[in-house]
């Protein structure tokens, strides 16, 4: 079984100069900007119907992400700007 070491947060810095933080995803914390990200999400960006559109579906899918996997944010002057998860498969 894979172990996973625990995520440090790292700060980077953009190309343009602009400084961000990536960080793990604490749940209870931050799904109020995840939500507010996805809600403002470009739908020409959407790839295999991701992320969902509705508010009802974004929070359904924010809350199994949390529940099922592995997820880090990048924040930049406390909004949320980026979203990585991973979730295993069902063979895991």
């Amino acid at each position: 079984m894979l172990k996973l070491q625990p995520f440090e947060s790292v700060e980077v810095q953009l190309k343009n100069g602009e400084k961000v933080l990536i960080r793990k995803y604490d749940h209870s914390k931050d799904r109020a900007k995840l939500i507010e990200m996805y809600l403002n999400y470009d739908p020409k960006l959407r790839c295999l119907g991701l992320p969902p559109t509705s508010k009802e579906a974004i929070m359904s899918w924010i809350d199994y992400l949390a529940e099922n996997g592995f997820t880090i944010i990048a924040e930049k002057e406390d909004r949320i700007i980026g979203h990585l998860v991973i979730v295993p498969t069902e063979k895991k």
